[in-house]
């Protein structure tokens, strides 16, 4: 009996798994993937070979010779260095720089966005922000500019709509340039699971996609909701709530 037990036991114990967290590790491009498209010929010992794919976090920026370029996870020279300036990939382009001008390179280490900007922000949500002459517009990843260099100072895009201040006060934009918050407000931030945190008159709120007020503006400062809670401060207190405004103990890891 006891023997039995024992072995239910190990039973249970191989086919346990770890709970996933908030939001779930993308593959590596260097994981073993049993679930893997690539197959093996019942005719052959050799596997076919593949086109690695890489994700933002494998590629590193590296300096190599007073140049940028960058390493894979191994250290080996993947995209050559030839920049003077290189940032991180992310949503699978990289800022670089020559000179005083910018532009985005993607994983193969092609130049798609050209280098003939004074300043950009990195991609997001499939634009980048950039800058000429103190105006600001958006590029996608064909380099082509998808809206007009007119802004004094755009944001990045997250949930398909972008911080939008001009003259001095915020609103939103979504990816056709369409105004679809007014820009009436003191200073906003992103949206971050379907809310962003917007003030005026020096207290902070929170409105959703339509631009209808969510959370009433009663807050010195707030921060962007993760795993369904945010920062917010008062009196120099710092305090979480949920998505409905109501205060909550602690938030989901506690590592904003």
């Amino acid at each position: 009996m006891k023997k039995t037990t024992i072995v239910i036991i190990l039973l249970m114990l191989s086919v346990a798994t770890p709970m996933s967290s908030c939001s779930e590790n993308k593959k590596s491009a260097y994981s073993n993937d049993s679930s893997s498209n690539a197959s093996v010929s019942k005719t052959s010992n050799k596997r076919p070979k593949q086109q690695v794919v890489y994700h933002d976090s494998d590629l590193k920026p590296t300096v190599c010779n007073g140049k940028y370029g960058f390493i894979d996870y191994q250290g080996n020279v993947i995209i050559p260095c030839e920049y003077d300036y290189a940032e991180s990939f992310s949503d699978g382009m990289a800022m670089v720089g020559n000179g005083r001008k910018y532009g985005f390179i993607n994983q193969s280490g092609e130049i798609v966005v050209p280098l003939i900007y004074d300043s950009a922000y990195p991609f997001s949500d499939g634009l980048a922000s950039v800058g000429k002459d103190l105006k600001w517009g958006y590029v996608n990843k064909s380099g082509e500019v998808v809206i007009p260099l007119i802004y004094d100072l755009p944001g990045q895009f997250t949930e398909g709509l972008a911080v939008l201040e001009d003259d001095g006060k915020y609103g939103f934009i979504d990816k056709s340039g369409t105004v679809v918050i007014p820009l009436i407000y003191n200073r906003a931030d992103q949206f971050s699971e379907g809310l962003a945190a917007v003030e005026i008159d020096g207290k902070w709120g929170y409105i959703d996609h339509s631009g209808n007020t969510v959370i009433p503006f009663m807050f010195d400062s707030a921060g962007s909701f993760v795993c369904g809670n945010a920062e917010v401060w008062n009196d120099d207190e710092k305090f979480y709530i949920d998505k409905k405004g109501n205060y909550v103990e602690e938030t989901l890891g506690d590592s904003f």
